[in-house]
Parts: structure tokens; sequence; C-alpha cells
């Protein structure tokens, strides 16, 4: 996000009296007029100091090197605008799911959590974040030193014993304008789109596990649900036309079956853990539809219903390795 002063000499003409004899009767004789004898005029400028360099200012203060509150757990949040929780996109009031979850483990454990929320509003993408990790930088939005308490990514990582993931609604080609795959979400738009996702997923989950270097952490990673099916409270076509809507049951729910296999296996890999907000979301079957209050016609990210049922499966699975579940 560095006197001094000239010293100058008269000069004298010296000479003997006859000397200047001579030379005044040259001077009479040839009718010139005789030079008076005295010091040789010195210019007014050269007796003047010059004006005195201006000293070098003071070193700046450093400033102090931002903290962590002192807690018993440091739970860090990233996540894209769902997360995030903008009045204008979830409603007011409206309790984002880290600040559920943070006061879900107090309750449930005693422990105090100090929350560093990372999450974004400003369309945030897999490689997006794996780039943010890496140079270890938020972005330049104006509120993530009061989210994050001036915490770089790194830090607040290196910090971090609970880290919860969400961070896929702008991938999902249907939510891209234009659609990135055409309304077709088949093979060729996996590989495509869901592909180069899950290799920067897995990215970001190495990035972790270099930077906890071992510490037991309790990694999270949230899968995504279906929003094309239409169920009471929730109606897509608020969002999406009807050629993307006739896909909720054939490529769109293939394309999203295997998203989220492929998410949760990665997540394995890594030893964090999958929360499957897709069966919880859709049904055993994932043919059922969103239930009513997780979006609305006004607000067109996560609204409060859907940021409590996330908190609830995120604190069903429980956070090991820090403790297990009673």
């Amino acid at each position: 996000m560095r006197t001094s002063k000239d010293r100058r000499t008269m000069t004298v003409l010296v000479g003997g009296a006859s000397a200047l004899m001579l030379l005044a009767g040259c001077a009479a004789s040839s009718g010139i007029p005789a030079p008076s004898v005295g010091p040789t005029p010195v210019p007014s400028t050269a007796l003047t100091s010059p004006t005195p360099k201006p000293s070098s200012p003071p070193a700046p203060t450093p400033k102090p090197e931002p903290t962590i509150p002192a807690a018993d757990l440091v739970y860090l949040a990233m996540g894209d605008s769902n997360v995030y929780g903008s009045p204008a996109d979830c409603g007011t009031p409206c309790v984002t799911y880290p600040h559920l979850l943070a006061d879900r483990i107090t309750a449930d454990t005693g422990k105090s959590v100090t929350l560093l929320d990372g999450s974004q509003h400003n369309r945030l993408t897999a490689p997006a974040l794996l780039g943010e990790i890496k140079n270890d930088d938020w972005g330049n939005l104006p509120d993530y030193p009061v989210r994050t308490g001036g915490i770089g990514p790194r830090a607040a990582i290196a910090a971090a014993d609970i880290i919860t993931i969400t961070l896929a609604a702008n991938q999902i080609p249907w939510y891209q304008d234009p659609d990135s795959c055409g309304k077709v979400y088949d093979a060729k738009c996996i590989a495509a789109i869901e592909q180069p996702y899950i290799a920067d997923i897995d990215a970001i989950l190495g990035e972790i596990n270099t930077i906890r270097a071992g510490r037991p952490t309790a990694v999270r990673i949230t899968t995504f649900y279906n929003d094309l099916l239409k169920g009471p409270g929730y109606d897509p076509t608020w969002y999406y036309d009807a050629p993307t809507i006739a896909q909720a049951t054939l490529t769109a729910r293939t394309f999203l079956d295997r998203w989220n296999a492929d998410l949760c296996s990665t997540a394995e890999k890594h030893d964090a853990v999958c929360v499957d907000l897709y069966h919880s979301v859709n049904g055993p079957k994932v043919d059922e539809p969103l239930p009513a209050g997780w979006y609305s016609k006004d607000f067109g990210d996560l609204n409060q219903g859907g940021h409590t049922q996330f908190t609830e499966e995120i604190a069903k699975v429980g956070f090991k390795p820090l403790w297990t579940n009673p």
C-alpha cells in the first residue's frame, strides 16, 4: 500500500612612495588622471553568505504492524459476494454465516473467536483468490482493513485455526453474462470451466497447507447447489431465461454432479472437509428446489435463510482436528 560561508580577501595595491610619485608624474604629463590609491572594491554580493541548505527531514516513524486480537481461536472466512453479505444483495438486517459461525463456536465450546473476514464483493473467482494468496494482497477495496484488521492473506492463513471457503458462483456458467457454455453444460463445458476451477482450488488448498506448515487446521470448503429448480418461495425466472432453466435436471445437473464430486475429492486430498450443501439443499436425489429465504427477487445474493443453513451445515461436520463434536 527520505553552513558554510565564502571568505574573500580584499586586494590592496602596495608600492613605494617613489613609485606612486613616478606614476602620478607620468599621468600628469600625459594628461591621464592618476589612479586613486586604496583597496580594490569588492562586489556586495561577494560579501553576502549564501542561503543555508535545508536540513534533511526526520525519518518517518514506522507504523506498527497490525496484530490479531487475542482469542482462543482465529477464524478466516474467504469467499465471494454470497459470503460478503452486502445489504444491497442480502437485505437488512443480514448476518452472514462467518459471523453466525463464530458466535456458534463460542456458544458451543466456550472458546473466544477472532474473525478475519476475507470475503469480497468483486466477482471473486478461484484464480483471483489464488493470486491474492500468492501475492499476499487482498486487493484495494476500502473495507479490507476493517474486515481483516489489516492482516494480509498469508499472515491471516498462518494464524487461522479455522478456514472456510465458499467460492463458485462467479464461475458457474449460467451465472455468466453471456453464459460461458451457451446454455449447454456438457462434457465440453466441464473441460472448459470445471476442470480449471478444480485445478485452482487444488492450488489454493496446497498454499494453505504450505503456510500452515502442519499445524492443526480445520479447513472447510462448501459445495454449490442447483438454483435452477422452481419451488415455494423461490423462482429461477427472477434470474434466468427459459433455455437455461430447461437444463435444470439435464446437463446442469450433470455439471453440478461433477463439480461437487471433484471439489470434495480435492478437499480430501488436502485434509480439508467438504461441506455438502448440494445434497443438504437439493435433497438426496438433488431434485428439490432451494428453500424459501435463500434468495429473493429483490436481493440477488445469498439471503439470511441461506446464511443460517450454511452455518448449520458447517457446524454439523465439526472441527476436527481441533476438537471432536460432542
